[in-house]
């Protein structure tokens, strides 16, 4: 009955556990690639440095059906950025590395896509942040330096 249970248990863990290494793994660029991907990893390289996220707004194209999320960082060059995209679970995972959330960050208010934006701060100055979308989606990111903020456009 043991071995029963932990077969089960060990099934269980390897079967929702998530495989990293399969995943896609881009660099992100300066620039919008029209590139949409449903899940992956992305990160913007090992440059740190130490920023505040001043504001989130968001916009969306009837033309297109793109909804644009915009991060506003307070200096002009982005911060070291890690994160995934879950299209199929419905989110997008972002960790800001030496970020603090500032003061005038509120919600985006009405969206067309976004269910909720959660910020947790971590030890360490890393702001881990969860965009939830209403339904399953495909993001492309890219990110403008000399204004530093970064850019999520994302479609359903």
């Amino acid at each position: 009955m043991k071995l029963v249970f932990l077969m089960s248990l060990f099934f269980c863990v390897t079967v929702t556990a998530q495989d990293l290494f399969k995943q896609r793994i881009r660099k992100l660029s300066t620039r919008k690639k029209a590139i949409f991907l449903t899940n992956g990893i992305f990160h913007n390289g090992s440059i740190k440095r130490v920023a505040s996220l001043k504001k989130i707004r968001h916009s969306y194209s009837k033309k297109n059906k793109v909804e644009r999320i915009v991060f506003d960082f307070n200096i002009n060059k982005i911060p070291k950025v890690y994160g995934q995209i879950e299209g199929d679970k419905n989110r997008i995972r972002v960790a800001l590395f030496d970020t603090e959330l500032g003061k005038s960050v509120q919600s985006l208010g009405d969206s067309h896509l976004v269910k909720n934006i959660d910020f947790f701060p971590l030890t360490n100055g890393i702001l881990s942040t969860e965009i939830t979308f209403k339904t399953a989606i495909s993001a492309d990111i890219f990110y403008l330096e000399s204004y530093g903020r970064l850019v999520i456009d994302i479609k359903n």
